[in-house]
Order: C-alpha cells, then sequence, then structure tokens
C-alpha cells in the first residue's frame, strides 16, 4: 500500500487449513476480493502439502468448477489480473494433462512446482514432511518438460530447486518463460537474483556470437558452392 513499485508482485493464494475442500472456492475468492488491487498477477496455490486435502483440487472434477467460480467472480469484479495456477511437483500424469489443458482453454499459466512429499526423500533424509531446495531440481525439470510436451506456448514459471545459475538457465531452455526462486535466496543471499541474471545474460549473449558464426560458416559454404565472387 505504500505506493506502486517498479517490481511486479505476484501474490500467492491458498486455502485457510480449517476450510473444507468443498468451500474452498469462497474461501479464495475473498483473499482475490481483498488483495487483488495490490498484485500484478495472482496464483491459485493448490498444491501446498501443509494444508490436508488440498491437493485435491489437481482431480479434473473438482478443478473444472473450482476456476469455473473462481473466473466468474473475476469477471463479474472486473479483475483484469494474470492469473497462474501452481502445482505439485507430486502430480500425477493424468491430472497433469488435465490441469494444463484447463489451464490452456481458460488463459491461465502454470507455476511448476510446489514442495515435494516424495515417499523415497522421507525414507533417504528420515524425516516426514514436505522437501523443498535441491530434492526439487530434477523433480521441477521433469514437471516443466511433461508439461511443454502437452503445451508448447502455455505461460510457465518454474520454481523450486534453483540453487545455482546453471540450473536457472537450463529451466528457461526446456521451456520455462520466467523462474522465482526461494531457497536460492537462503543460502546464497541476496545478490542470488543479480548473480544468475548476468549469468543468463552472458550464456545468451554467447550462444548468440555461436550462432552468428555458424550462420556466417553456412553463408561462405553457399558463396563458394554459387561460384559468386566478392569483390
Amino acid at each position: 500500500k505504500a505506493g506502486k513499485s517498479s517490481i511486479p508482485w505476484g501474490i500467492n493464494i491458498g486455502k485457510n487449513s480449517d476450510c473444507p475442500i468443498e468451500k474452498a472456492p469462497e474461501n479464495y475468492i475473498r483473499s482475490i476480493e481483498i488483495l487483488h488491487p495490490l498484485a500484478d498477477y495472482l496464483v491459485l496455490n493448490i498444491s501446498c502439502p501443509n494444508i490436508e486435502n488440498l491437493r485435491e483440487l489437481h482431480r479434473r472434477d473438482r478443478l473444472s468448477t473450482f476456476l469455473t467460480r473462481i473466473l466468474n467472480f473475476m469477471d463479474a469484479g472486473k479483475i483484469r489480473k494474470p492469473l497462474f495456477i501452481k502445482i505439485s511437483p507430486d502430480i500425477r500424469d493424468g491430472d497433469m494433462k488435465n490441469v494444463v489443458v484447463e489451464a490452456e482453454r481458460r488463459g491461465l499459466g502454470i507455476i511448476a512446482s510446489n514442495t515435494t512429499t516424495n515417499a523415497a526423500l522421507s525414507e533417504k533424509f528420515g524425516i516426514i514432511g514436505a522437501f523443498s531446495g535441491q530434492p526439487l531440481d530434477t523433480a521441477g525439470d521433469r514437471v516443466i518438460k511433461k508439461i511443454r510436451r502437452i503445451s508448447k506456448s502455455l505461460p510457465l514459471i518454474a520454481s523450486g530447486g534453483i540453487l545455482s545459475a546453471e540450473s536457472a538457465l537450463r529451466k528457461l531452455e526446456i521451456g520455462a518463460h520466467l523462474i522465482q526462486i526461494y531457497s536460492g535466496l537462503i543460502f546464497e543471499g541476496p545478490s542470488f537474483a543479480k548473480d544468475l541474471i548476468r549469468y543468463i545474460e552472458s550464456a545468451r549473449k554467447a550462444e548468440n556470437e555461436k550462432d552468428g558464426r555458424k550462420n556466417e560458416k553456412k553463408q561462405d559454404r553457399v558463396d563458394i558452392g554459387s561460384g559468386r565472387q566478392e569483390s
């Protein structure tokens, strides 16, 4: 409320723990009603593992009704904000396809992904709960690739496990439009974002220069093959 920031603000909205899954739409709608004036884009978090049964909203029968209620409210209130769905890295393939198809049909985007409750990690570390940071890196790549096999153009933000510049660049190369960092800020500090930007810009500049040299060599071969002489 202090004033308009030059940095885009995304507001992540989830269901309250004491709200039954059947009343989830009303719970999200109330949050949107309060928070939308402060947001540049909104996120429907349907994947937080700390809220019981929330991930049921990935299911086809629940998701369609849920999104219809949310979008009808936003349309009626003339709330024009980009809307993203934050999904679980543990999502089943059938639910993944359903979420992507629903999002694309309704003009929404996806954030991939939230923390994981992978049983193998619980067994490995002897901890029951949700895991963030490094364990999400490979899982996040897998989810992004699956999404891109279903849709080539769906707006996609990569989130989870991005602890290095190499990981950030890889997420963009396999199909993400933007990235979000969480654990990376804790381990690398507030300068991490600028470090990522510098690395990505440098890598892309090097790739463009490499492509330029390839094109020059290709043109030279064409000129030689055609017998054209340069004056």
